[in-house]
């Protein structure tokens, strides 16, 4: 059988999650693709990765075929790979004792219990939910949602800018970040409510906090303004580690073509539109 991983992509929240925050996930294809291998494959994934680290822990024995869509769209950073080659490793286990949303998280966050700065885990939940994934740790509230604005249009475009998020996340000053939760509260509140002006809005303002802590790549910021001159494009917002793999570009749905049109003009790599928020793994593993 072969089980799908989508790509994630933070809405808001990438830093304050860092914090005990909450966030906006966006779950799209195309998917990664996992399927299973009768011998073992040697050297399936990094010895150090949470996969590797996996793998080793547990002993495991079945072969595992990983398949990135990515690299054919000469694509490397952004949307999840690490955390889906996780899964890849995690899924006959998953299967097997059906664990919820905390037990995913609190064992993924086992493999790096030796790190200066953890990761949240809430990417993590972002593939396992699906959808638009509301990950909210304070209440342990972990939902999919549905793309509320039906007049609202997004594009994932690709940067082809790489951060090595480990090290970002070494040298990050968590005291930094501890007021984030607020303005990302914003977004979240605003898209809940189902209030496209004031989800923009709070967006916007979620951007800019993260410019002025330094949280968003110089290169990301020009390829952001480039983005930002281009006809009925409204707001532009990068997203991920210091903003650097991955930039989410809104419009009114009525410009689709027309902001599509400019994009491939520019040649800017689109990866994802609204019609690709796809199911989590939960669907196999729930």
């Amino acid at each position: 059988m072969k089980y799908f991983v989508p790509s994630k992509t933070f809405l808001t929240g990438e830093y304050s999650v860092l914090v005990g925050g909450s966030a906006l996930g966006l779950a799209t294809s195309p998917c990664f693709e996992i399927s299973y291998l009768s011998q073992k494959a040697l050297d399936a994934f990094h010895p150090e990765s949470p996969a590797g680290r996996y793998l080793k822990e547990k002993k495991q024995t079945l072969g595992v075929h990983f398949h990135d869509p990515y690299m054919s769209r000469g694509v490397q950073g952004g949307f999840g790979r690490s955390t889906a080659e996780y899964f890849a490793a995690a899924i006959p286990d998953l299967l097997a004792h059906r664990k919820g949303p905390l037990q995913i998280k609190e064992e993924y966050l086992s493999f790096f219990e030796n790190e200066k700065v953890k990761p949240s885990g809430m990417d993590l939940l972002i593939q396992y939910l699906g959808g638009v994934a509301y990950v909210n740790p304070v209440d342990n509230e972990f939902k999919s949602l549905n793309w509320k604005f039906p007049d609202l249009d997004f594009f994932l475009i690709s940067t082809g800018l790489k951060i090595k998020t480990h090290e970002h996340l070494d040298s990050l000053d968590l005291n930094r970040l501890k007021d984030l939760p607020q303005y990302s509260n914003q977004v979240i509140d605003a898209y809940l409510n189902k209030n496209s002006d004031k989800f923009l809005q709070a967006m916007q303002d979620w951007s800019r906090h993260l410019m002025d802590r330094k949280l968003t790549h110089f290169s990301a910021l020009e390829f952001k303004q480039n983005l930002e001159k281009i006809d009925k494009i409204k707001l532009v917002k990068p997203c991920g580690a210091l903003g650097a793999d991955v930039m989410i570009a809104f419009f009114d749905h009525q410009h689709k073509e027309q902001v599509h049109s400019a994009l491939r003009k520019e040649k800017m790599k689109i990866q994802a539109g609204r019609e690709d928020i796809t199911e989590g793994l939960v669907k196999y593993v729930g």
